[in-house]
């Protein structure tokens, strides 16, 4: 999923899932990217919507339809602003690593917040 239409598009997503799914709950729910697919990287709306987006997937999770949430090609700095406003941490983060994109620096921040990272 991505941070598109946080007003209410997160949840319409999770919801279309279950019913095609036919299940009361999804294992993981992925937010893909930090910020909407056809913005600037600076547009100050991402962080908004970022912050919607992972407020509704919390929402979800605690009403039991999310078992947990989970982001995509996140930064440090894009999961210590979620700290800002949220106690629950993604349990994974999937990220871009080879032996010539190391990642040490994220691999050990994850590793110290009890974030996996693959």
């Amino acid at each position: 999923m991505n941070p598109e239409d946080p007003a209410g598009g997160a949840r319409s997503l999770v919801m279309e899932s279950l019913e095609r799914l036919k299940t009361s709950y999804l294992d993981m729910v992925m937010i893909h990217y930090p910020k909407a697919l056809r913005s600037d990287e600076k547009d100050e709306k991402n962080k908004l919507h970022r912050k919607l987006t992972y407020m509704e997937l919390e929402k979800l999770k605690n009403e039991g339809k999310i078992r947990s949430v989970g982001v995509s090609n996140y930064e440090i700095r894009h999961i210590e602003e979620i700290k800002e406003y949220s106690k629950m941490i993604p349990s994974a983060n999937q990220v871009e690593i080879h032996p010539h994109f190391t990642r040490e620096e994220l691999r050990q921040y994850c590793k110290k917040e009890g974030i996996f990272m693959q």
